[in-house]
């Protein structure tokens, strides 16, 4: 039995040579080299793949709700009414100097007393003062009566740009005295007596 087996093995070993193309002598066969490539392959670099890396989302925190103080009324103070000041009438300056009579002024022909009265202001009667005298106590006025004349700066209210008022020119002098009157002078005359009756007649 152990030769069969033998023998069995032997035969197989030579059938998987000789399928092998390998002969029974012992001999390899040579195989013809392949001829090397003239130019290497070029290698074709794959695509990598680089990881990126993705930011982490942050938690947000849940907002907390905050306790908030009760609102306290504010009381705003109570302001008075203010009043409107009175505003008080200006009185009207006028634009020329003008003299006012507060009774009944005489209005003469010059300045000063010795002049002849030419007429007269009414009381609250205005006119509008021309010249002064050299003194400034009298004014010279326009018009009464359609003359002018003047008023004593001591019975009339002025009013006005007095500082503007010059000096008249046409200042009539002051009139002269007249002469007095020539007084005869002699004896005295006689002193009559009472007529005396006749004798023998009744009165």
């Amino acid at each position: 039995m152990r030769v069969v087996g033998f023998g069995l093995s032997i035969l197989l070993l030579v059938s998987s040579l000789t399928a092998c193309g390998v002969p029974l002598d012992g001999t390899l066969p040579v195989t013809a080299a392949a001829p090397l490539p003239t130019s290497a392959p070029t290698a074709t670099l794959l695509p990598t793949f680089t990881p990126t890396s993705r930011p982490l989302d942050t938690p947000t925190a849940a907002p907390t709700d905050t306790a908030t103080a009760p609102l306290t009324p504010t009381v705003a103070p109570t302001t008075p009414p203010t009043t409107a000041p009175t505003v008080e009438p200006t009185a009207t300056v006028p634009a020329a100097p003008s003299a006012q009579a507060a009774r009944a002024v005489n209005v003469r022909s010059g300045p000063g007393t010795a002049y002849p009265v030419i007429g007269s202001l009414a009381p609250a009667q205005m006119v509008t003062i021309i010249g002064r005298n050299p003194a400034g106590d009298w004014w010279q006025v326009c018009c009464v009566d359609q003359r002018q004349g003047w008023v004593a700066a001591s019975v009339v209210t002025a009013s006005g740009p007095l500082g503007a008022v010059a000096v008249a020119t046409d200042i009539p002098p002051p009139p002269t005295a007249a002469p007095p009157t020539a007084t005869r002078v002699g004896p005295p005359p006689p002193r009559r007596h009472p007529h005396r009756p006749a004798v023998g007649h009744s009165t």
